[in-house]
């Protein structure tokens, strides 16, 4: 390959083996990864079920909720205060 292509071009195209963001990922990394969010409003008090929330990947710049592996902690708790549909959850809303 590299008598086909320059040596360089092969060692650019195979990378190093470090996974890395692009520069085109890197604004929107935290924003588009999934979490858990409400599906509806989630009254205060409410328990926190898997009706009322989902673990999802929100495409918009939206505030990101809680990592989809604290779904099991955080089903079965109250909501502290309101929270609007659509809203990722926090440790404060539980």
């Amino acid at each position: 390959m590299a008598a086909d292509y320059g040596r360089e071009r092969v060692i650019r195209v195979l990378g190093n083996g470090v996974k890395e963001l692009a520069a085109a990922e890197a604004g929107s990394y935290y924003t588009t990864n999934r979490s858990i969010r409400a599906r509806r409003g989630i009254a205060v008090g409410e328990v926190i079920t898997e009706d009322n929330i989902a673990v999802l990947r929100s495409e918009r710049n939206l505030t990101p909720g809680l990592a989809p592996g604290y779904l099991q902690i955080v089903l079965g708790r109250r909501a502290r205060r309101d929270i609007p549909a659509g809203a990722g959850l926090s440790w404060e809303d539980l």
